[in-house]
């Protein structure tokens, strides 16, 4: 299955875009990740294909190559012996720096960079008229070049796969220093495809909840030294989920619908402490509180309710339950929006034992193509 992008995956690509240069440390820091999280999510665009190379872009006047012309050519037949020959010709010729088979008048558009015009016309008696199987061409110059870019529109890579449907979404939440929590609606019998490679455990499950909406949560050092199992298959979540962790040391628990919360196997096998039980109990209801008022906040205000915008914010909670000046880490590209979003955090009210989560907690807001409506009631903890 082929890597899906996710809005974190698109910022790097406009980022990109706009400077391949960039260092991962700051590229990271653009689009609000980790330096890690960063590099891994690169490496994965790079081997999916979505980042064919990294090139300099030359100043064409510099080097003698500032005169552009665009070259319509016809050929005498369209067997397959004619189109081949010119087609080994024209890309031995390093004048030539497009050619485009076309649909309509021509047979070839050609975009070719020289000197000045008798460079050109050079080149067209020397090499382009000397092809076998050429018929004619017709030559066009530009008189100004109006816009020039190589950077694809970032609105294809935001609003792809919403066909207008705003009220389909997906968010997560994160607590960095030590739990992970990823929130989105999804049925339990929903069978999908996962071509999830074996690969670091935090990695894994992250991967199955992108592609499964499931929300998963765990202590953040549950990961550590694990590997996951492959999977490539199509089942439900939960069975998914299952192969992804066999052998590992860890096991999922369903705590709700589409809920799980992973734990170290040597709890079932040895049981726990009624402290240790009681405790796990009470982490497990505090995130599905911060979760439940996250919702109702966010849900509550038009400007805010996931779906077309990405942020990440990071905050501590204090003893008496209420937030602490909330940071913004990434914005969501709306100044309007970011400003409510401070609001909404700040106007937070929690339970006082809130504070026990780990801190600081750090918000996930991501848009997805599949994921929960705000008006729907949201699955209890």
């Amino acid at each position: 299955m082929q890597y899906q992008l996710d809005n974190l995956d698109r910022r790097i690509l406009d980022a990109l875009q706009r400077d391949g240069r960039l260092q991962n440390l700051e590229l990271s820091r653009q689009v609000g990740l980790s330096p890690s999280a960063c590099l891994r999510r690169v490496r994965l665009l790079e081997e999916g294909g979505y980042i064919d190379r990294y090139v300099a872009l030359l100043n064409a006047a510099r080097i003698g190559r500032g005169f552009t012309v665009f070259v319509r050519v016809w050929l005498r037949g369209q067997d397959e012996d004619t189109t081949n020959h010119f087609i080994n010709s024209i890309k031995s010729f390093p004048e030539v720096l497009e050619c485009h088979l076309m649909a309509g008048d021509c047979d070839f558009l050609l975009r070719v960079a020289v000197a000045d015009l008798d460079a050109y016309r050079q080149f067209q008696i020397q090499h382009l008229n000397r092809i076998a199987g050429v018929q004619n061409t017709k030559t066009e110059i530009p008189m100004q070049r109006i816009k020039q870019t190589t950077e694809l529109p970032g609105h294809v890579f935001y609003v792809r796969g919403l066909n207008g449907q705003h009220a389909i979404r997906r968010w997560r939440v994160a607590a960095a220093a030590g739990l992970l929590f990823a929130f989105a609606a999804a049925a339990q019998d929903d069978i999908r495809s996962y071509d999830i490679p074996a690969q670091p455990l935090e990695q894994a499950v992250e991967r199955f909840s992108v592609v499964s909406g499931w929300s998963v949560m765990y202590p953040g050092d549950l990961g550590t030294g694990r590997s996951s199992h492959p999977l490539q298959a199509s089942l439900p979540p939960l069975q998914a989920l299952q192969v992804v962790l066999q052998d590992t040391g860890v096991e999922a628990e369903l705590i709700g619908a589409q809920r799980v919360v992973l734990r170290r196997g040597a709890h079932a096998a040895t049981g726990s402490s009624p402290t240790d039980v009681a405790a796990d109990l009470g982490q497990r209801r505090r995130f599905g509180d911060l979760q439940q008022r996250l919702r109702t906040a966010f849900c509550g205000d038009p400007d805010l309710a996931p779906g077309t915008y990405a942020a990440t914010l990071r905050f501590r909670i204090a003893n008496d339950g209420q937030v602490q000046v909330p940071e913004l880490l990434a914005g969501s590209g709306s100044a309007r929006r970011d400003a409510r979003l401070l609001q909404a955090m700040q106007a937070l009210g929690l339970d006082a034992d809130a504070a026990a989560l780990p801190q600081p907690v750090t918000l996930q807001i991501r848009p997805s193509r599949a994921g929960h409506d705000c008006g729907r009631r949201p699955p209890q903890p």
